[in-house]
């Protein structure tokens, strides 16, 4: 990997790449870690053996530092963060410990029946009634209180017993988008190796975090990158303000707690920048001017000119934030896996992290370089204790040999899982000799950043032979202008006046792709309302009007990107309501369950009027693979010819 002009390369190579020496044996590239380890890097600090370690250091340094906060509820709403210091939250974690020791905690069965007679003991975080209490003896069991619980413990003090880093610190379940839940086993020495290689290359860059930062934690604790953030936090003695619980009132919490890092998945940052813009757009005239023109210069001299005059207008920029009741955020990191063409452009004008990782890498794998312009779109290079090469996937056409070097990405590191639980097939499936296969396929930039281009595990093949890589389709239509979100394994949302969700699906036994879309609610009422369509948002899904204009639309999305004629999306449903985990659609952290929308979807789209296919189809051949889309694909769907696809 060569520098170009003066651009620096952020890797070092280790080890050469290797051709396939056999049949079916594929080429491997060059494998590569960071420049910031090419000198070493220390696996745990000394005297560190546990994350438990770390708390038990931060405490004895910082014991009345703030740790975790919270906002009271005051008469229904929400007020400012109450604290718990490390000195309090360290005597409530022994004190807990020791009161399960005492009562003797004792595992029954893995599911229990319906049968209140098991239960000894009972808990609860809000204070107990008599009646309540009353009822429970009945029971045979024993009604606590979350304090009196704790008050057991402290009068029942008990040893400790530290872990090491070789026991398991934590089973994290993957979010099952493609099957059942994987318990991901990481050890105390896989999450201090992490938190470690993260802080090393914050360092480097002077970009450091301290004991002074603050962290708004949004991401549900069994998200493995919100974990880890908290993990860091604690090695740092730093404070950790917890959301109240209401993504409407993100703002809200951001404004009370004013924090300095913010991890969230793109949906959520969409949903701030469009709150920010409306509230400036609904200001006055000359408020609305002044911002916008300070906006725009601000991003143009990013792009094309100095950074020192770039910052001068920066804070120009954020004044008038602060001066139209916006709070501000100094540091912004984002858990994604590809750019996201409006919000991140916008969202440069502050400290605004792309990272790449996986549960199985205890978290971010790959992180952008903090002020590297160069390495905007892509994840940027890996962190100092990761060691990455990618692997050779000759039926989607990557070459891991090939300049540019694409390929299915892999990685070696101190931070990788041990297994997933009680599955030793699937663990052998992903880890050989060392190496975990990501199922991602990347493509290393001059600069050693990695830009992820496609997913080696969302691909399926039409009955013309020909190859789909769904993700990026569906990354491509959700540019749509009448797509507002699109919620694809994380990659992207787009700008604010697009479909809410799309969902690209086909098969083996057809040779066209359908998609399930969910329309912008506000949007297209406004469309109806102009287009003389009457009736609720659902009736108005189904009309076969609305169908043709966002499937004009969607085709018109795909001939601007050069899709190819298999690649064009022949049929649409329109979905009035959003994919959710209530009907087990999306994982929490809002990943599309792709197995479950086929089912769920199989049934729904029998009807004519919901499910949509082009005439043309039913007559026509299936086009080439190297006919682009042209001539009369934009052509309005029929609603006389309705062929359901939803095959297994």
């Amino acid at each position: 990997m060569t520098n170009r002009g003066d651009q620096k390369s952020f890797v070092v190579m280790v080890e050469e790449g290797q051709p396939g020496r056999g049949e079916g044996e594929l080429s491997k590239g060059a494998v590569y870690k960071s420049i910031y380890s090419q000198d070493g890097l220390d696996d745990l600090h000394e005297g560190m053996q546990s994350t438990w370690d770390s708390f038990v250091k931060s405490k004895e340094i910082y014991p009345d530092k703030k740790m975790l906060g919270r906002r009271e509820m005051v008469n229904g709403s929400a007020g400012d963060y109450v604290w718990l210091t490390y000195e309090e939250v360290y005597n409530i974690v022994i004190n807990l410990g020791a009161a399960i020791r005492y009562v003797g905690v004792q595992p029954i069965l893995a599911t229990l029946p319906k049968c209140t007679k098991l239960l000894k003991k009972i808990v609860s975080f809000s204070t107990c009634s008599a009646a309540q209490r009353s009822k429970a003896e009945a029971s045979g069991a024993a009604l606590l209180s979350w304090d009196e619980f704790l008050k057991l413990g402290k009068n029942n003090p008990t040893d400790l017993t530290p872990p090491t880093t070789s026991d398991i610190s934590t089973i994290m379940y993957t979010s099952g988008t493609t099957g059942e839940p994987k318990g991901v086993l990481l050890s105390h020495a896989n999450i201090l190796c992490a938190i470690i290689g993260y802080d090393h290359f914050l360092r480097e860059r002077g970009q450091q975090q301290t004991e002074k930062d603050v962290y708004y934690s949004f991401l549900p604790l069994a998200h493995i990158f919100d974990r880890l953030t908290e993990e860091l936090f604690v090695f740092l003695g730093a404070s950790i303000g917890y959301w109240q619980g209401d993504v409407k009132k993100i703002t809200e919490d951001l404004a009370v707690l004013k924090p300095t890092l913010f991890v969230a998945v793109p949906r959520v940052y969409n949903r701030i920048h469009a709150g920010i813009f409306g509230r400036i757009n609904a200001g006055g005239g000359a408020k609305r001017m002044m911002f916008h023109y300070a906006f725009d210069m601000s991003k143009w001299h990013l792009e094309e000119m100095s950074s020192a005059l770039y910052l001068g207008l920066h804070h120009f920029l954020l004044t008038w934030r602060s001066f139209c009741g916006l709070s501000l955020v100094p540091q912004l990191f984002r858990a994604t896996i590809a750019k996201p063409p409006d919000i991140h452009d916008e969202s440069q004008r502050i400290m605004f992290v792309q990272s790449s990782g996986l549960t199985e890498s205890c978290a971010a794998t790959f992180i952008q370089v903090p002020d590297v312009i160069s390495m905007h779109g892509t994840v940027g290079p890996p962190l100092p204790n990761i060691e990455v090469r990618l692997v050779s996937v000759p039926e989607m056409g990557y070459d891991a040999l090939g300049k540019p070097a694409r390929g299915e990405i892999c990685i070696r590191s101190k931070t990788l899982f041990s297994g997933y639980y009680k599955r030793p097939d699937l663990t052998d499936e992903v880890l050989v000799d060392g190496w975990f296969s990501t199922g991602d396929v990347g493509e290393w930039q001059e600069d050693g950043a990695m830009k992820i281009i496609d997913r080696k595990k969302n691909i399926f093949k039409l009955s013309q032979g020909e190859y789909v890589a769904v993700e990026n389709l569906e990354s491509i239509y959700g540019q749509c202008e009448l797509v507002d979100q699109v919620l694809v394994s994380c990659i992207y949302l787009g700008a604010s006046n697009k479909i809410y969700q799309i969902w690209v699906y086909g098969n083996s036994l057809e040779s066209t792709l359908v998609a399930v879309c969910v329309p912008n609610q506000p949007k297209v009422e406004e469309w109806a309302k102009n287009n003389g369509l009457m009736g609720d948002f659902a009736r108005i899904c189904r009309d076969p009007k609305t169908h043709a204009h966002i499937m004009a639309a969607l085709n018109a999305t795909g001939k601007a990107k050069k899709v190819k004629g298999f690649e064009v999306i022949r049929g649409v449903v329109l979905e009035p309501l959003p994919f959710d985990m209530e009907r087990d659609l999306v994982t929490p952290t809002f990943k599309l369950k792709r197995s479950q929308l086929l089912q769920y979807y199989k049934v729904r789209t029998q009807s004519p009027l919901f499910f949509i296919k082009l005439k043309s189809m039913s007559s026509t051949q299936p086009r080439s693979s190297n006919e682009k889309l042209s001539r009369g694909d934009t052509d309005p769907p029929s609603v006389s010819q309705s062929t359901s696809l939803f095959r297994e």
